[in-house]
């Protein structure tokens, strides 16, 4: 039984760590624009489709913007973590309102 606890601390020491995950200002995958219109299927969130038909939703403080049916672009970053319970979040940089 000695030697079972022996090996176990064995393994346990000499055991490699997994190599960590980088932040998401290093992860260039994170970062994204999209175009598309304002809908209202966000529930805490405000939402936009794309022409795609792709979901997103939009966490920022700037909601004045984004009202149903406005056509927008939007830069940030996808967030890792969110209230919102829809689609793709992006943590929003900037929202330019389109024509």
């Amino acid at each position: 039984m000695r030697n079972a606890w022996f090996a176990l601390l064995f393994i346990a020491c000499t055991a490699t760590p997994p190599a960590p995950t980088p932040p998401a200002a290093e992860n260039a995958e994170s970062g994204m624009t999209i175009t598309g219109t304002v809908t209202g299927e966000g529930v805490e969130c405000p939402a936009v489709r794309t022409e795609d038909g792709k979901l997103y939703t939009i966490a920022t403080a700037d909601r004045e913007k984004l009202r149903p049916g406005t056509r927008v672009r939007i830069t940030g970053e996808v967030a890792q973590m969110s209230i919102c319970q829809q689609g793709t979040t992006i943590s929003a940089g900037t929202i330019e309102v389109l024509p």
